[in-house]
């Protein structure tokens, strides 16, 4: 069973996020060509439920305002055919709406890093061209990182100037 990652109540229970190494990300495959868009459906993609086992990529907060958040965690599964990258709203009322699928991309001579680097830069592109801004906190690490999720965060914003 997938555990849902204790949403941060203050700054020490963050994982380190100003002084992080900087990184380059695996190259993106040859042929890597993911499918991302809103309301995905696993049909032929991915099993008829959403996968017990599943890697834990990490989390992200966005806090535009006290009653208008974002935080989600996310997930990558090795299906039979396909890398998926589910993403689970750590806040929704409706179980329903909890979990979702990001994006996916054939496995073959694709690796869970690159599958799991690359589908979440084609995921956060593809919000970040409508209209979705930078993550102001990372909640969590996981399989990815802290400077994983930071050049990832460069990859789609640019570069962290302030920092």
């Amino acid at each position: 069973m997938i555990d849902k990652p204790k949403i941060p109540m203050s700054p020490s229970e963050l994982p380190r996020q100003r002084l992080v190494e900087v990184i380059d990300l695996p190259p993106r495959p040859e042929g890597f060509t993911p499918v991302v868009d809103y309301c995905l459906t696993d049909e032929g993609v991915g099993p008829k439920r959403r996968p017990r086992e599943m890697l834990f990529l990490g989390g992200a907060e966005w806090a535009w305002s006290p009653m208008h958040n974002r935080i989600e965690a996310y997930y990558l599964h090795r299906g039979r055919n396909y890398w998926i990258t589910y993403h689970r709203d750590l806040e929704a009322e409706d179980r329903e709406f909890e979990w979702s699928i990001g994006a996916y991309v054939e496995k073959r001579g694709v690796n869970a890093r690159q599958a799991a680097v690359h589908l979440m830069i084609a995921r956060w592109r593809f919000e970040a061209d409508n209209g979705l801004d930078e993550f102001h906190w990372l909640i969590h690490d996981g399989f990815l990182t802290v400077p994983d999720w930071r050049a990832i965060s460069r990859a789609v914003w640019g570069c962290h100037d302030a920092e």
